[in-house]
C-alpha cells in the first residue's frame, strides 16, 4: 500500500563509511535479512556524501530501525556526528530502483540490491 513507511533517510553518515561497512553495521545491530535495497549517494573520492537510504521489507522493521539508529555515533574517527533518521519522501523498492534508474544518482558502487 502507498502509505506503508519502509524507506528511511539517515542523515549524518560519517563520509568514509563504505555500502559494505554500513550494511555490516545494520546487519551486526539485528536487521540483516530486513532490507532489500540500501543507497549511499556519492562522488569520485568520497564513499558518501553523509546520507543513505535503507527500504525495508516490512514497515515494523523501519519503525524498529528509525527508533533504534536515531543519534547513533558510528565507530569512526572522521566524524563525531549523530545519525538521524526519518521517513524518505520515495517510499518503496520499486519506487525506489525507478527513481536511481531515471536520475544521475544511480552508480553501482553505491547501490546494494537484495532480491
Amino acid at each position: 500500500p502507498a502509505d506503508q513507511v519502509t524507506t528511511m533517510l539517515i542523515r549524518n553518515l560519517p563520509y568514509n563509511m563504505t555500502l559494505e561497512m554500513f550494511a555490516a553495521h545494520m546487519d551486526a545491530h539485528g536487521f540483516a535479512g530486513c532490507y532489500d535495497l540500501v543507497h549511499l549517494p556519492r562522488m569520485s573520492g568520497s564513499p558518501n556524501l553523509g546520507y543513505g537510504f535503507v527500504n525495508f521489507c516490512t514497515q515494523e522493521h523501519a519503525a524498529r530501525f528509525e527508533i533504534q539508529f536515531q543519534k547513533v555515533s558510528f565507530p569512526t574517527k572522521s566524524s563525531k556526528k549523530a545519525c538521524r533518521v526519518q521517513k524518505a519522501s520515495i517510499q518503496g523498492f520499486m519506487n525506489n530502483v525507478e527513481f536511481l534508474f531515471r536520475t544521475k544518482h544511480f552508480d553501482q558502487c553505491s547501490v546494494l540490491c537484495l532480491l
